[in-house]
């Protein structure tokens, strides 16, 4: 089974694809406005591929938590916390019951699929914080985005440049014209980020997991000096 880092590159091949559309375009000499259609297009994917890259971590990470983890008493304790909260808060009178036998896996993933839709569901977006929050409330893991540094890149430099590409995202996406002139240029600059970011995050996961459960998830990703 692939995981999800390998779905983000196999996903942003497609953008890839885009991008030699656009170079052989430019060989043809089409129009200025082909162009620009196909570098939007590019950082409407490449955000769209960073968004389900976090879904399928998070997602990943809580079940190989779940499948690694014999007893509930052996996740992590904030964790437990938040889910005590939630059971002690329901509407439910019986929803302590799930937890029974091996309920409370069921509860856990129940838990992630409700703080999905809270910190990365239609009204929000795959920014920094909106990460941390999920991360920290499906894992209690304290910022997740700590990690995105590395030669050249500060941690607030490499959170803005993501902002950036969101929003700049969002301004295609809900009105068609962009807020600056999308390049082939700049989205292989936002794409070359993300794919950084998405490595700094898989690693991140990948050492969390491991102190919490003693077996690793996945293998450790690098490309050049970024690991």
């Amino acid at each position: 089974m692939s995981t999800p880092f390998e779905r983000f590159l196999d996903n942003g091949e497609h953008v890839v694809e885009l991008l030699k559309l656009h170079a052989e375009k430019n060989a043809d000499k089409k129009t200025h406005h082909t162009h620009e259609i196909l570098t939007k297009s590019c950082l409407v994917l490449l955000v769209a591929c960073w968004e389900a890259f976090i879904e399928d971590t998070a997602e990943a990470a809580v079940a190989f938590l779940v499948s690694h983890t014999a007893s509930p008493k052996d996740l992590p304790k904030e964790l437990l916390r938040f889910i005590s909260t939630e059971l002690k808060n329901s509407k439910n009178d019986q929803a302590v019951w799930e937890l029974a036998g091996e309920g409370w896996k069921n509860v856990v993933q129940t838990h992630y699929k409700a703080m999905l839709s809270k910190h990365l569901g239609p009204f929000n977006t795959p920014r920094a914080g909106n990460i941390d929050n999920l991360f920290h409330a499906v894992l209690a893991i304290e910022k997740l985005s700590s990690c995105w540094v590395w030669k050249g890149m500060s941690n607030q430099h490499a959170k803005d440049v993501l902002s950036e590409a969101i929003t700049l995202r969002g301004s295609i996406a809900h009105r068609v014209q962009a807020s600056q002139k999308v390049t082939s240029a700049l989205a292989n600059r936002y794409g070359i980020h993300l794919f950084n970011l998405a490595i700094k995050t898989s690693n991140k996961m990948r050492i969390y997991l491991y102190s919490v459960t003693g077996e690793y998830p996945w293998v450790e990703e690098s490309y050049g000096s970024v690991k």
